[in-house]
């Protein structure tokens, strides 16, 4: 009992890191493969949309070492996504679109947009080209069609 009482801390230490470490290790997200279609398209469906398999776009784009005020806006809807752009400054990325199957408001010019760095997906939108389009980020699932 003496051996628990002197150790208590290591040992709350200890359980701590394990827990740190299975939930980094266990994590979806993380293991998800961002090189190939079907990780990028499980990465978009977990929102709750639905894309063409096959993508309509790949191209590489490079992120700006300095940010407009339109790429300041676009960093700031990433953020809401969890993502943070400005990390990746001067970065040559892989741009996937897929088009959008189920946008209430525009079914047929929506686009999901991934955008992947060193096999890590760095950014993510919904956004729509048309003159009157939209851009919004990929958790925002107000315009999902309801089934």
């Amino acid at each position: 009992m003496e051996f628990i009482k002197r150790y208590f801390k290591h040992f709350c230490f200890a359980f701590i890191v394990l827990i740190g470490l299975s939930a980094v290790i266990f994590n979806p997200v993380g293991r998800l493969d961002a090189d190939t279609d079907a990780g990028r398209i499980k990465f978009i469906e977990k929102y709750g949309w639905k894309v063409e398999k096959v993508p309509y776009l790949c191209e590489k784009v490079q992120i700006p070492v300095t940010f407009d005020s339109a790429l300041e806006n676009y960093a700031q809807i990433q953020k809401r996504s969890g993502f943070d752009l400005s990390k990746y400054r001067g970065a040559v990325a892989e741009r996937w679109s897929y088009r959008v199957l189920n946008h209430a408001g525009d079914e047929k010019y929506a686009y999901a947009n991934v955008f992947v760095y060193q096999g890590k997906i760095i950014a993510a939108d919904i956004v729509s080209p048309k003159i009157d389009g939209f851009i919004t980020s990929v958790n925002d699932t107000e315009y999902i069609k309801k089934e």
